[in-house]
C-alpha cells in the first residue's frame, strides 16, 4: 500500500475524496492519512468500473507507464493516473496537481 507523500498529494483531490462514501461501510482495510483517503489498487480498479471492461485497457495502462517513465513509483499511483485520465480527463503534473487534458 502506497503511503508516500506523492500518493497522498495525488489522492487529495475532489475526484478521489468524493468516492470515500462508497467504501465507508467497510472501513476495515481503508487507509487514511489525516483526512485524506488513500484508495488501494483494487479500490481504484473498482472505481474504473467492471473489471472485464478494464482488461482491454491494460495496453493503454502500459503505454501510460512507459510515457511517464519514472514519474509513478507504485501501482497505486499508476492506476490512479489511469483512472483520472479515463474518468476525469486529467493528468498528474508531478508533485503539483491534476490538470485537465488539453484534448479532453
Amino acid at each position: 500500500m502506497d503511503t508516500s507523500k506523492e500518493y497522498i498529494k495525488m489522492c487529495d483531490c475532489p475526484e478521489i475524496q468524493s468516492q470515500t462514501h462508497f467504501y465507508e461501510h467497510g472501513l476495515r482495510g481503508n487507509f487514511f492519512n489525516g483526512n485524506v483517503w488513500l484508495p488501494r489498487q483494487d479500490q481504484i480498479q473498482e472505481m474504473i468500473g467492471d473489471f472485464d471492461k478494464v482488461l482491454p485497457m491494460l495496453p493503454q495502462l502500459e503505454r501510460l507507464d512507459k510515457a511517464c517513465g519514472e514519474q509513478f513509483t507504485s501501482m497505486e499511483q499508476l492506476w490512479l493516473a489511469f483512472y483520472m485520465s479515463k474518468k476525469h480527463k486529467k493528468t498528474w503534473k508531478g508533485a503539483i496537481t491534476w490538470r485537465k487534458n488539453m484534448d479532453g
